[in-house]
């Protein structure tokens, strides 16, 4: 039985989804580790919720992979868990 170039197409859409998930998936991962490792940080100096202190005093440092979008994530988590109310230094809104 042959593929057709269809199916052929369908199969590596599949792929390419599967493997977009696995990286989601990785990525929700290291915000969360991220966000429990810079709030246990956070308490233990008394350091505010910015960008630039996330960057610059906690160090975090992907090599410019995609600080802005796990500075986002680790937002989120830090609003959901201890409802910090505001953006503080997000580079979403600028604040």
């Amino acid at each position: 039985m042959k593929v057709t170039q269809e199916e052929r197409e369908i199969i590596y859409a599949l792929r390419a989804k599967s493997e977009r998930t696995r990286e989601l998936e990785k990525k929700r991962i290291r915000i969360l580790q991220c966000a429990a490792e810079f709030e246990e940080w956070r308490q233990g100096n008394g350091a505010g919720t910015s960008f630039m202190t996330f960057l610059d005093d906690f160090g975090y440092n992907d090599e410019g992979k995609d600080a802005k979008s796990i500075w986002l994530g680790v937002c989120s988590v830090l609003q959901a868990v201890i409802d910090t109310g505001e953006c503080s230094g997000c580079p979403e809104c600028g604040e």
